[in-house]
């Protein structure tokens, strides 16, 4: 009997050290899977690239309510884009950039408007992130252009017929905060102001002729015109519409004309032949030859527009009818 006794208080001893054990156990594993739950939780940064191939930014002109044509232009590297209605617009790098690494400027131009700049860095042809004006995303600053030179132009009618005698009066105003010398060259006019009015061209886009009026009343020799903050020009010319006007290149080492019959359809009526001659700063000359060169494939909108530079000179619409 007695060792019967003793063998159930060994049985109850184990009962209890198996009880404790599997309590413990459990704990630990509870402890360990909230651990495990509260570590799942945790927030971690999202990993990303250093470097892209794509450039992006925004550009806003000051007194428009649509903002293409803005000429961006990456200094060096000489490749330009042009913006879209909404300002936006895009770099996409290629292989071809591979070549180029450093610190570059990034220009925005216009005519007609102040000039501005924003700095990227470039490694083997890509665009460093989070560095000097580009955020970690891709993005340079929005940049908001300040007009300094309004240029508006309108005409006696809106239709014409060849032979019709169009009227044409442009006016410049200085709406920056500074004396703005305005260069024009091969002055004509036959009325309004003594600088006359600078190249009157019927224009349609870079695709057509342009129908210059050649009769040239005034002088030919360069001029400069001095505008004070707030002060305006306005020279105005009249002529008969042409018929059409001569084109000529060079076929087989020959000068070849081609005479363009002015067709029936819309155009623009602008004045060209004039530059602010002095913007207090100087341009780039790769801006400058990249304008003559490459500007011709940029720019956008639809037809007819004043595309031979980037500007938002304001010129009036015409239409030639039989």
């Amino acid at each position: 009997m007695k060792l019967s006794h003793t063998n159930q208080n060994r049985k109850g001893v184990v009962s209890k050290s198996t009880a404790l054990f599997y309590f413990f156990f459990s704990i630990t594993a509870l402890l360990s899977l909230g651990f495990i739950s509260c570590e799942d939780n945790i927030s971690r940064p999202e990993e990303h690239e250093d470097y892209t191939t794509t450039l992006t930014g925004k550009v806003i002109l000051e007194n428009q309510v649509e903002h293409s044509n803005a000429l961006i232009y990456i200094e060096s590297l000489d490749i330009g884009v042009s913006s879209d209605s909404s300002g936006l617009f895009k770099f996409q790098f290629t292989d071809d950039n591979n070549i180029y690494s450093g610190i570059f400027t990034v220009y925005y131009f216009l005519e007609d408007y102040d000039m501005d700049s924003a700095r990227i860095m470039l490694t083997s042809g890509k665009v460093k992130l989070d560095t000097l004006d580009v955020d970690s995303k891709g993005n340079l600053p929005q940049v908001e252009m300040k007009q300094i030179l309004q240029v508006e132009g309108w005409t006696d009618k809106q239709e014409y017929r060849i032979g019709d005698t169009l009227v044409f009066t442009v006016r410049w105003t200085n709406v920056s905060g500074r004396i703005l010398p305005l260069r024009m060259w091969y002055v004509s006019g036959k009325c309004g102001g003594p600088y006359g009015l600078p190249g009157m061209v019927i224009y349609r886009d870079s695709n057509y002729p342009s129908y210059s009026f050649q009769s040239l009343s005034g002088s030919e020799d360069e001029n400069t015109l001095f505008l004070s903050p707030g002060d305006f020009y306005e020279g105005c010319d009249w002529d008969c519409v042409p018929e059409g006007t001569y084109t000529y290149r060079w076929i087989n080492s020959t000068l070849v004309d081609t005479f363009w019959v002015l067709k029936p359809v819309e155009y623009i009526v602008v004045s060209s032949n004039f530059e602010i001659k002095d913007r207090g700063y100087s341009v780039p000359e790769s801006l400058s030859d990249s304008l003559l060169f490459t500007w011709d494939g940029l720019q956008g909108g639809e037809s007819p527009r004043c595309d031979m530079t980037p500007n938002k000179f304001n010129f009036p619409h015409i239409q030639i009818i039989k």
